[in-house]
């Protein structure tokens, strides 16, 4: 019989309770865990008895295991939740429950464990870095400290982490920002009375333009005057095409464009829905010839 102990502070109820799935599996193989604590109230530590293993660098390898996924999976998403309840409080409780699955899965796929560099021997390389540490602490000295580990070990991981649910909540901030936007631009294009005809906005090689059914090009003259005489800043032309867009009130936007997605489309099928159609074929499509032939490959 080994024993390891393993010291733990918010980490003792979930570790104990995942550590209960894990050993199941264990147990048909003969490997059996068992668990004391110093108070079962309050426990300051947990001793973890291993029966079935002989080896005492095996012991440590299988709890080192356990302790490794232990903190890629439950540990890590619980720190996300909780960091985003600290710095992020002004978001709602699904807000929070959304990015605390996108911040952890941004880290599953895109950043995953940390590979050793090559020992001279070249046996452990493609072990995981914090499997490592952990191991070693456990061969060493026989007890570990979960946050301690990524705290002073790991803080490069932690700061990476930090990185990620920064970056992923100003991503939705961004994404609400942008939706609340168009929220009242709909409301403007919904309350503003409908011209009859409609409006081609043909997009070629990166550049915007707007023209009548009778091919004539929107005259955005007074819309630059307008923004010019109320804002004090240069406006983007895009801004100035929505508020003509809005203003003007056509039954029908119709979209030409060189490219699948255009950023600026995409915006004017949310304001104006149903009013408006895109061309199916770009190579067939009579405006983008006319207006801004292509280059021929």
């Amino acid at each position: 019989m080994h024993y390891m102990r393993i010291t733990t502070s918010e980490d003792k109820r979930d570790f104990l309770l995942w550590l209960q799935k894990r050993s199941v599996e264990l147990a048909r193989k003969g490997i059996v865990f068992s668990l004391s604590v110093d108070d079962l109230e309050c426990p300051n530590y947990v001793d973890l008895h291993v029966e079935g293993i002989e080896s005492k660098e095996v012991v440590c390898n299988r709890i080192a295991m356990l302790l490794f996924r232990y903190l890629r999976g439950v540990w890590l998403y619980r720190f996300i939740g909780r960091t985003l309840r600290e710095h992020h409080s002004y978001l709602d409780d699904d807000e929070q429950n959304l990015l605390q699955v996108r911040a952890f899965h941004e880290m599953a796929v895109n950043y995953p464990a940390e590979i050793a560099k090559d020992s001279q021997e070249g046996v452990e390389s493609r072990w995981p870095l914090l499997f490592l540490q952990i191991r070693e602490l456990l061969l060493r000295q026989g007890e570990v400290h979960l946050g301690g580990v990524m705290t002073f070990r790991f803080a490069k991981r932690l700061n990476l982490i930090h990185d990620v649910i920064k970056d992923t909540v100003d991503s939705f901030l961004a994404n609400k920002e942008y939706e609340e936007f168009v929220s009242v631009l709909r409301f403007f294009a919904d309350s503003a009375k409908q011209t009859p005809g409609e409006i081609h906005l043909v997009c070629a090689q990166n550049v915007i333009r707007a023209f009548e059914e009778n091919r004539q090009e929107l005259d955005l003259t007074l819309m630059n005057e307008i923004a010019l005489k109320h804002s004090s800043r240069d406006l983007h032309p895009h801004d100035v095409l929505m508020s003509a867009l809005i203003t003007r009130g056509p039954e029908r936007i119709v979209l030409h464009a060189d490219a699948s997605e255009i950023p600026f489309f995409l915006t004017v099928e949310k304001v104006f829905g149903d009013r408006v159609k895109k061309r199916a074929s770009a190579e067939a499509d009579p405006f983008l010839s006319e207006f801004y032939p292509l280059e021929k490959s």
